[in-house]
Parts: structure tokens; sequence; C-alpha cells
């Protein structure tokens, strides 16, 4: 049993690691991806992120993808595609209708979903003491959005809502479907269904970039977000989901709005306040709670 919690410790610190440079990764791609919105439209600029990621996967990794195929493993595959999509189209049409800090706090408390969706998909018990921790997490979280007041549910905040349960309800289906699909196959049937999905979306409401005005530099902001915050950044998180439990993925992918504070004072000169520090300290204190409750209940 004590070889088997230290197994269990090694492996939790090790994907804790990664998926702490998962969320400094996709940090950084908000600000990246801000360079790239002043040359794209936002569903153009999701689906070439995608799309792109999707044919990196294709083009590298075709003969382990046909391998690991089976009509059940890509039925399985579209089913966690489907939420991600509509997680990440929901987000994007959110910030038409309200503000972007109102949009990033209500996508991060997909925590709290996590647990419940665990209960009804997972059959797994719901850990009480994990209560205290998320309360942290989510009370961190809203003085580092700086969110002033009570947040009115209007059209954008219902849209942020569904990105955040659509957010959960595909962190808790990766985890109970990697343990039949391939971390690889899970990973390119997601991108290339959502790259396709944003695709038909920006087909409809968005005019067609003209390609010859676009410079370099925002060619480059697609191919940094195609490569590290899609291929590299989804395998990480597709193959923590496989190995460690989901709430506690959840939990680390909440210090994604820290690593873009931290990344966009860098490349955008933007600066955290007093209220964003606090908070950002409340967030590392909670996931640092969970983290040992996690291993306490292994001991």
């Amino acid at each position: 049993m004590s070889s088997l919690s230290n197994n269990f410790k090694k492996k939790l610190l090790f994907y804790e690691g990664l998926l702490l440079l998962q969320c400094f990764i996709w940090g950084s791609g908000n600000p990246v991806a801000k360079i790239g919105l002043q040359f794209f439209s936002p569903f153009y600029l999701l689906s070439f992120r995608f799309i792109s990621a999707f044919l990196i996967f294709i083009f590298f990794y075709h003969k382990q993808i046909l391998y690991d195929y089976s009509y059940r493993a890509f039925c399985l595959s579209i089913k966690v595609s489907i939420f991600t999509a509509i997680s990440f189209v929901s987000s994007i049409v959110a910030l038409i209708y309200t503000t972007a800090i109102n949009v990033g706090f209500i996508i991060s408390i997909a925590i709290i979903f996590v647990p419940l969706f665990s209960f009804l998909i997972l059959k797994s018990k719901i850990e009480k003491k994990m209560f205290f921790p998320i309360t942290l997490v989510v009370a961190g979280l809203f003085f580092f959005c700086n969110v002033g007041g009570f947040i009115i549910l209007g059209k954008g905040e219902l849209l942020a809502l569904i990105g955040a349960l659509s957010g959960a309800c595909m962190l808790v289906l990766t985890s109970k479907y990697l343990k039949k699909v391939s971390t690889l196959f899970i990973s390119t049937v997601q991108t290339g269904f959502t790259g396709f999905f944003c695709l038909i979306f920006a087909m409809i409401f968005e005019n067609f970039p003209d390609f010859t005005n676009i410079p370099q530099i925002a060619w480059g902001t697609i191919a940094y977000m195609a490569i590290f915050c899609t291929c590299i950044a989804y395998i990480i998180q597709n193959s923590a989901l496989k190995n460690i439990p989901a709430i506690i993925v959840a939990f680390l992918c909440t210090t994604e709005p820290i690593f873009t504070a931290i990344t966009s004072y860098f490349i955008l000169g933007e600066k955290l306040s007093f209220n964003g520090y606090f908070g950002g300290t409340l967030m590392i204190i909670g996931i640092g709670i969970a983290s040992k409750l996690t291993l306490t209940k292994v001991n």
C-alpha cells in the first residue's frame, strides 16, 4: 500500500508539473491571440488554430492514429469534441455581449461543476473536504479577475456559463473515455472537430480574411497557438486526465489567468492590480490544499 501511494504521489507531482506548463502555454497564448485578433476575426482565428493543429497531428502521427482507430474510439472522441467545440464557441460569442473579465471569471469556475459531473458520469463520490479549496479558488478568481459587485446574468454571462459547463463536461468525459481511447487519437479528433466546427461559424458570421494583407507575425500567432497551445497542451491535458483525477486537472487549469497576467505584462505591458495579487495567492493556496487532500486520501 505504501509503495502504491508513493507511486501515485510521484505520478501526481509529475502531472501537476506538466499541467502548470500547459497552463503557462495557454496563458501565454492569450496575449498572443490578442495580437492575432488584429488580423483575423475570432472564429477564423480559432478555426485556423485547430485545423492547423489537426493537420500537424495527421502529418506526424498518421500511422499511430490509424492504428488506434476504431469506430467506437471515433464515436467516443466525437462526444468529447462536441463539448470542446461548444466551450470555445460560446466563450468567443460571450465576449460580444459582456466584458472579458466576466467571461474569464465564469469560464474558470468550471471547477465547481467537475465534482458534480464526476458524480453523474463517473459515479465518483463527491468529496465534501474539497469544497473548501474549491471555495478558495473561486474566491481567488473573483479577486484576480477584479470582478466588481455582483455579476448580472445577461446573454453574455449565460453563454460563458455554457462554456464553463461544457468545459467541465469535456474534462470528465475525457477522463472516462481515455480508459478506452489513446491520448493521441482523442486529441487529434478533438482538434479536427473543433476546428471545422469553428470554421462553419466563421463562414456564416464573418467575412473571409484578405490573405494578401496579412503579415508574417499574424501567421506566427497561428503557428504558436496550433503547435504549443493546441497540440502540446492537449497532449499534456489528456495524458494527465488519463492518470490523475479530473478535479485536480480542473484545479490546476484555474492557474491559466495567472500565467496570462504574467505573460501579458511582458508581451503587452499590462499590469496586475493588488486584487489580482491577492486573488492569485488564494488560488495557489486552494490548489495546494486540494493536492494535499488527494495525497492524504491515497495514504
